[in-house]
């Protein structure tokens, strides 16, 4: 169930497989009515046509992410995992040769770009596709490329929810120009934290023994915090809050470099949970408000949180943010969806961080698991 933004390029139309995005070159949007629940033998039993072979690249701030997933019949492999320097601004990518396949799902971190859950009362107006930039609060005319997915069409009283997307050209335009010429052809370009709900889905929501799920995204400037319900995205908000405000507080209070704020964070020798409980006490309060608005008004009650991004690995962090929230955090492993085959991956060293390759997982299971 793809939570993603996409431009759709090459001989693949515009359809989401069961809640994405996909806009197509023209600038046309397509989308279903429904968004409904699969397992995941029946999500295997859709791969039947498509690409059999697709990357995932996820071009992060950080670093560029690359995963290489393969079906085979019913078997969906993943075959390769390469972890690699940040796009440079104006340089060029070449994927790894042991990585190539012909085609790629590309996911994309933009600071500026836009992803909300609409709520509307009862049916959704027949032109709401029309007004779709003042619903998400976007002027007129923008250059963002937009699309939007119906989770739920409500009528009566029972409300509709709309799950809408918006990157700037400014972010898109420089990834797709990497990819002009050659192999491989790009199929998709996703916002990062939607690909890698895509991921999230596949594994906890799926496999999750109690109805809610959820799953906080810490990214380098901002974080995302998506709740799913009976198996169904019931809310997600974005956060002013990221690895890097915590690294400037950091080096600004005890006079150090990033470098050593970083080895702090990750090794946990000195205690400094007070400084990290005051620095992270604006986004616990945010996401307690969330988690509370949600457990009253679906009547149930989120359990386990889970975590990707760079703050999974400040061990002083997740104690902070789990004696806050007063529930279990864990570390989502994208590497543990069921289904997914990589004991025997080439190039996966045990020491790799895998919560870093969610999104570009996510974005290649999105693109296998979509009818063409």
């Amino acid at each position: 169930m793809p939570f993603s933004f996409a431009q759709s390029v090459g001989m693949y139309p515009a359809l989401w497989p069961v809640c994405g995005f996909r806009i197509g070159t023209s600038g046309w949007i397509s989308f279903r009515k429904e968004c409904k629940l699969m397992s995941f033998a029946e999500f295997k039993k859709r791969m039947k046509k498509g690409p059999s072979e697709v990357i995932g690249i996820d071009f992060g701030k950080t670093a560029t992410k690359i995963v290489c997933l393969h079906k085979n019949g019913d078997e969906l492999v993943m075959t390769g995992a390469e972890l690699l320097p940040a796009l440079a601004q104006g340089g060029g990518f070449s994927v790894p040769s042991r990585l190539k396949a012909r085609y790629a799902a590309l996911a994309v971190s933009s600071e500026s770009g836009t992803a909300k859950l609409l709520t509307f009362p009862g049916t959704i107006e027949a032109d709401f596709e029309k007004h779709l930039a003042r619903n998400m609060g976007m002027e007129a005319g923008t250059d963002d490329r937009m699309a939007y997915r119906v989770i739920n069409e409500g009528s009566g009283r029972i409300e509709s929810r709309v799950l809408a997307a918006a990157i700037p050209e400014a972010d898109a335009g420089p990834v797709m120009q990497l990819f002009q010429t050659g192999i491989p052809a790009p199929c998709s370009l996703e916002l990062a934290p939607l690909a890698a709900l895509t991921a999230f889905e596949a594994g906890p929501v799926i496999s999750s023994p109690t109805p809610a799920a959820g799953l906080i995204d810490f990214g380098t400037a901002s974080s995302t915090l998506s709740i799913f319900y009976k198996k169904s995205l019931v809310l997600l908000r974005r956060f002013d809050f990221g690895t890097r405000k915590l690294l400037e507080r950091m080096t600004s209070t005890l006079h150090i470099d990033e470098n050593t704020a970083l080895n702090i964070l990750s090794d946990n020798a000195f205690d400094i949970s007070e400084m990290i409980a005051e620095i992270m006490s604006p986004l616990s309060s945010q996401v307690i408000v969330s988690r509370d608005f949600i457990e009253r008004r679906e009547n149930c009650n989120l359990k386990q949180l889970h975590c990707i991004g760079g703050l999974t690995s400040a061990p002083s962090a997740m104690q902070e943010l789990q004696r806050a929230l007063n529930i279990e955090i864990k570390t989502f492993d994208p590497f543990t969806i069921p289904g997914l085959q990589t004991a025997a991956v080439d190039g996966i060293n045990s020491s790799l961080q895998h919560w870093r390759f969610a999104a570009a997982i996510g974005a290649a299971l999105g693109t296998l698991q979509e009818e063409p």
